[in-house]
């Protein structure tokens, strides 16, 4: 008998090809709209957490932990003031530090920030799943008066490995006190990362203090101070004990943070922008489902000659609220399975492309607990949407069907 009712609904879809077809193709859209908009919101906020890894402390001068961060990872702000070469340097040779990188802020290009630092910026540097910088063209500076631009400045400023810019001090779209005097050449082009790398424009602390003066002996030039530099420690449990430390230090007013929980709390802040694109998802989804319920609903409406015609060759009214259900799920099951799949192709083919143009890492990742629960709100929906029917058509007598069919 179950056999039957399945063949029966089998049937009946088969005759339905269009109707079926954009209950499918709705399903379909809203399915791999959401997974897709999910994985884009987790990807955005997962690469934001991720913005730097593998340092243990950022270090800069006394003020709150956040704009420590927002001016020294995302080159936002401007300090208010700067951490001595002397203090710097004692902490970088301390016997619990493995490395520092030093970073040193204030002048700009044409509206990107420039930093300055060295090598060790290259060889420290993580972000992401603990990817290091990697170039695109060219490689790292050697001569006082080399730059290596991120990937978002040289693809909007058209520049190459070659070109000569001017950097200006302060932070403006157009210099109006312009290094013109000392123009530095593009050594390398950093692949893009997704991070504030891609808009930065990085020389070495040398050259960057060489256009600050008026010393025609630059070999002899040393930095005078540091706007903040990062810290990786050579055991994990000593960061916390050396936090205080620096916090404590009496010397100089430093502010040490520990970038993961800083970016966590700093994400907390921007909350609202995640929350808009959790709206959107689900705003997306309860579309589709209604779209979902509108189909299957105004598709099984027009059916009473076909229920009546069934009652009539003897169905009971238990067979056909069975056969309404069966093809709802079938229907929903379908277009799960062609949204996940839209999805996920999707995923696959534009991943590479994110990476590449923006750096933003959004990965196919194996379907999971949002999928999952996706999955079993569409087919409860699509449940619903064929048992309101079913249970009219199993409520309503033979003579009743055929009366209001004629």
């Amino acid at each position: 008998m179950i056999v039957d009712r399945l063949s029966l609904a089998a049937k009946s879809l088969s005759v339905r090809k269009l109707p079926v077809l954009l209950s499918l193709l709705a399903i379909a859209l809203s399915v791999g709209l959401i997974v897709v908009t999910e994985k884009v919101r987790s990807g955005v906020r997962e690469g934001f957490e991720n913005t730097i890894t593998s340092t243990d402390l950022v270090v800069g001068a006394r003020t709150g932990p956040l704009s420590v961060v927002l001016y020294s990872i995302f080159r936002l702000g401007d300090p208010l003031q700067s951490v001595s070469w002397e203090t710097y340097q004692l902490v970088d040779n301390h016997r619990d530090v493995a490395w520092t990188v030093p970073l040193s802020l204030g002048d700009s290009h044409r509206g990107y920030r420039v930093l300055g630092t060295d090598e060790r910026y290259l060889q420290h540097y993580r972000y992401g799943d603990e990817q290091s910088l990697s170039f695109a063209q060219g490689g790292w500076t050697k001569d006082l008066k080399d730059t290596v631009i991120g990937a978002e400045v040289a693809r909007s400023l058209g520049y190459k490995v070659g070109d000569t810019i001017v950097l200006s001090h302060g932070i403006v779209s157009v210099g109006f006190a312009d290094h013109t005097d000392d123009p530095f050449t593009v050594v390398g082009i950093f692949a893009p990362t997704g991070t504030p790398v891609d808009r930065t424009v990085h020389v070495s602390l040398r050259g960057l203090e060489a256009i600050h003066t008026t010393s025609e002996q630059v070999d002899s030039i040393q930095p005078k101070a540091v706007t903040a530099f990062l810290v990786g420690m050579k055991s994990r449990p000593l960061v916390l004990r050396f936090q205080r430390l620096l916090n404590t230090y009496s010397d100089e007013p430093l502010t040490a943070v520990i970038p993961g929980v800083a970016l966590s709390r700093l994400w907390s802040v921007i909350a609202p922008i995640e929350n808009l694109l959790r709206g959107i998802t689900f705003l997306v989804f309860a579309i589709g489902m209604i779209g979902l319920s509108t189909t299957l609903l105004s598709s099984l409406a027009g059916r009473k000659r076909e229920l009546a015609v069934l009652r009539a060759v003897g169905a009971k009214p238990r067979d056909l609220l069975t056969v309404l259900m069966v093809e709802a799920i079938i229907t929903s099951l379908g277009g799960v399975i062609l949204g996940l799949l839209f999805a996920y192709l999707s995923l696959l083919t534009l991943g590479p492309w994110l990476r590449s143009s923006f750096g933003l890492v959004i990965e196919a990742t194996a379907p999971g607990q949002f999928d999952a629960m996706v999955v079993l709100a569409v087919l409860a929906v699509g449940m619903i949407a064929g048992l309101v029917p079913g249970i009219a058509a199993y409520r309503q007598g033979l003579n009743e069907s055929l009366s209001s069919d004629a």
